[in-house]
């Protein structure tokens, strides 16, 4: 998928929290989506989603790949303040990233909280903040 005018490519992913039996399953998933990230690289593209995984986390559960995805030059585009992420206890995280190729460009980065007169739950702000929080403003 993704925006023929601009020959973009964009691809949305949710990578499922896997429990520790689970991390073959996380480790596949993640593997595909570094591999898919390499494809795509040479091109303009962005990878957009809940990839439940944070850039400090640990590289068993997917902030490996993370980095690696980061260090072969994909951008995280960064929006300031606030969190992807609102758990019981007031725990807060960003798990949810746009990442773009080095064809792209992002600016007014920022986290959607409400939409429609809706002030949107964890679960709704992270669709949210995964299909609309960022806009890529020029392809180079």
């Amino acid at each position: 998928m993704g925006v023929p005018s601009l020959g973009l490519r964009m691809l949305g992913v949710r990578v499922p929290f896997y429990r520790p039996e689970q991390r073959v399953l996380l480790t596949k998933s993640w593997d595909w989506l570094e591999e898919t990230a390499a494809a795509l690289a040479g091109m303009p593209a962005a990878i957009l989603g809940d990839l439940n995984v944070g850039l400090d986390s640990p590289p068993l559960s997917g902030g490996g790949h993370l980095r690696r995805m980061l260090q072969a030059g994909w951008t995280r585009a960064a929006p300031t303040g606030g969190h992807t992420y609102y758990g019981h206890r007031g725990a807060r995280s960003e798990i949810d990233h746009l990442l773009i190729s080095g064809r792209c460009t992002a600016s007014n980065a920022r986290y959607v909280t409400a939409a429609g007169g809706f002030v949107l739950n964890a679960q709704r702000m992270v669709t949210s903040a995964t299909t609309a929080a960022w806009s890529l403003a020029r392809l180079q």
